[in-house]
This record gives structure tokens, C-alpha cells and sequence, in this order.
């Protein structure tokens, strides 16, 4: 059974129909580390991610008991709003399994801007194909703790989440993953060419 994160609010209202809030940000964190250590905070639903002296450079995180098994091939995607002091360019999303593997998705910010944006992690990366691994291959159906992070730069951190939702890929995202992993083919073929001719 799938239990939503309560790191933000339910589904936004200006997300598709058939986009899916996984995490919600209707409790209090359960910690914060670094620059975001007793400043940042959820209000309303949504994680404020800003304050004096939040920089790139911190994380908050939930415990959980997370299935997203059935999520292979979704991509998680956040709900943003960025203001006017932010100078952070990337926020990341790190879910880390029962036996500690961790796999962290990479969000670029949009500008600053008074609406709501919808982003999802670059390449396209989907749930079971995250854009970098640690400990080993995530374990989906037994997602333990989540984790928001700045990208570590100390730039001012400025910026709101309302949700992290699973979302099907676009036929643009579809390209955009292809094309990663055509460059990645086209650099393995490389590297055993080079290696065979040595």
C-alpha cells in the first residue's frame, strides 16, 4: 500500500488530472542540516525554503514507509515557485531504501516568477532511472526517508514547494531520455574502440 510522504500540501491545482501527489508537505520536517538547520519550515502545505543566511548549501528530510513499485516509469516532478533572492540554481530530491541505497533527482529552478511551476528532473530522469545512484540500485517498494537539498553552492536559496508528483512522460521528456542514453551508448562504444585499439 502506498503511503504519501508528508513532506507538502495535496495535489496542486494546476496539475494534470493524471499527475500523482507522492509527496506532500502537510507535517513539520523531521530534520534539517547545514545552512537550513532551524530556518527553514512547512506553512499551509507548502516547505519554505528560504531565510536569512539559507544558502545552496543544507537539506531537510522525512522519515517514511514509501511504495512507489508501481511508479517504475514515472517521473517525479516538483512544484515550485521561485522568488526574487534566489540565487540557487538546482534543488534536489534524494530517496534513500531500507537497506540505505540513495538516488538523488536533479531539478533546474526556473527564474523568479509570482506562479507556480511544474518541473521535472533533467533528462527526463524517471523514478527507476534517477540521475545519479549511491549504495547501490534504489529499492522502490521500500522507500525509507526523503530528502530535499540545495545543490551546495552558498548562494541565497530562495524558493517554495507545494508537492513532489509522479507524473507520465511527455513525449518530450521520452526524446530527451533517449537522447541521454544514446550519448551514453555512443561514449561506451567510444571508450571500447579506444581500449580495443590499445
Amino acid at each position: 500500500m502506498q503511503t504519501p510522504l508528508h513532506l507538502g500540501s495535496a495535489l496542486p491545482v494546476h496539475a494534470a488530472a493524471d499527475d500523482r501527489a507522492v509527496i506532500d508537505f502537510k507535517a513539520p520536517f523531521l530534520f534539517a542540516y547545514t545552512s537550513w538547520e532551524n530556518k527553514v519550515r512547512t506553512e499551509n502545505g507548502v516547505a519554505l525554503l528560504r531565510g536569512e543566511g539559507v544558502t545552496g548549501q543544507g537539506g531537510v528530510g522525512v522519515n517514511v514507509n514509501l511504495d512507489l513499485s508501481a511508479m517504475v516509469d514515472k517521473i517525479p516532478a516538483l512544484r515550485v515557485r521561485v522568488g526574487a533572492n534566489n540565487k540557487v540554481p538546482q534543488l534536489n530530491l534524494r530517496l534513500i531504501d531500507s537497506k540505505d541505497a540513495q538516488s538523488v533527482w536533479e531539478f533546474v529552478l526556473p527564474v523568479p516568477g509570482a506562479d507556480w511551476v511544474t518541473i521535472t528532473p533533467k533528462d527526463g530522469a524517471s523514478f527507476s532511472g534517477p540521475n545519479s545512484r549511491e549504495k547501490g540500485t534504489l529499492d522502490l517498494s521500500k522507500i525509507i526517508q526523503s530528502q530535499l537539498q540545495g545543490d551546495w553552492n552558498a548562494g541565497a536559496m530562495d524558493v517554495e514547494v507545494n508537492a513532489v508528483m509522479a507524473t507520465a512522460p511527455t513525449p518530450e521528456l521520452l526524446q530527451t531520455r533517449q537522447a541521454k542514453a544514446d550519448r551514453e551508448r555512443q561514449e561506451r562504444e567510444r571508450i571500447a574502440r579506444t581500449s580495443f585499439a590499445n
